[in-house]
């Protein structure tokens, strides 16, 4: 009878002095107000309000941005979720296009705590047709990218289902998560 010789195969251990690091970065989705109507601390207080109460029992994940500085933004921590009431502020991305946004966020997210893969766009329409504009980034590529309306209410929940559900979101498919609330969410608003 021939004996083998195998190694055993182990996973490491966590020890108290090298525990594992959990990946944080992108687990908020930044609102970008483009438009200066948005800057209405009440529409922002409403907007989050709505969002949040859709499924109170997930994370809050929605981040208003106040700056454009990108060291200010890679500082954030995976627990800044921007809470209602809001204070009035001057978005520093007034008058710039979906396209400039994703740039931005692009050049300015990887490696923060906020996602440069989907992000929403509170804009000129936002109040008077209660949707954000919801951008998808398929990768860095500002141009890879696919974006539709939703209704703000569901923000917060399409956030958290994109970001931080590992069999859906982070590297698992957020594109599909996606396309099921375009086809649900949106379209299916549209016949009625």
């Amino acid at each position: 009878m021939s004996r083998f010789c195998l190694p055993i195969l182990t996973k490491p251990t966590s020890t108290p002095t090298n525990p594992p690091v959990p990946d944080n970065s992108g687990l908020l989705v930044s609102i970008i107000c483009t438009d200066e109507t948005i800057q209405s601390s009440q529409l922002l207080t409403q907007i989050l309000t709505e969002a949040y109460a859709k499924n109170p029992n997930i994370p809050h994940s929605l981040v208003v941005l106040p700056t454009d500085s990108k060291s200010s933004i890679q500082q954030l921590p995976p627990d800044s979720a921007t809470q209602p009431p809001l204070a009035p502020f001057k978005s520093p991305f007034l008058g710039m296009k979906e396209a400039d946004v994703a740039e931005f966020i692009a050049r300015t997210c990887p490696g923060s705590a906020i996602s440069s893969k989907l992000f929403y766009i509170a804009d000129d329409q936002t109040a008077a047709t209660g949707n954000l504009q919801t951008v998808f980034m398929y990768s860095n590529n500002p141009w890879d990218r696919a974006s539709f309306p939703m209704e703000w209410e569901f923000a917060n929940v399409t956030a958290v289902g994109v970001m931080r559900d590992p069999e859906r979101g982070r590297g698992g498919g957020g594109e599909k998560l996606l396309s099921l609330i375009w086809k649900g969410v949106y379209r299916g608003k549209q016949g009625s």
